[in-house]
């Protein structure tokens, strides 16, 4: 049993080991000293970062605003579109009724 996971946790750490390695020869940087990697991947990391937070943060806003663009309502904008025309049908006044005395 111990001898199957120690073979599992093997394989596993030969292929995370060839990914890094396809990823070093696709971006050159086997070519690099090891303090230049760093840099080069500390950077690389800083903009994926940040790209993922400005998706998180502000794509929500853009969704909206091309739906809004294309009239395609949620459901909370179609409730309150309802309940705004229902209003807009009531009289202001009461209406008055003759009931029998």
């Amino acid at each position: 049993e111990t001898k199957a996971l120690t073979m599992v946790l093997v394989m596993a750490w030969k292929q995370m080991f060839w990914f890094y390695y396809q990823y070093l020869l696709v971006t050159t940087l086997h070519i690099f000293e090891p303090w230049e990697r760093i840099i080069f991947n500390s950077l690389l990391i800083s903009i994926v970062r940040m790209v993922a937070y400005t998706g998180y943060v502000l794509m929500p806003q853009h969704i909206m605003a091309i739906l809004h663009d294309f009239e395609i309502r949620t459901k909370e904008q179609r409730t309150k579109k309802c309940t705004a025309q229902e209003q807009a049908l009531r009289p202001s006044k009461p209406v008055p009724t003759m009931l029998p005395e």
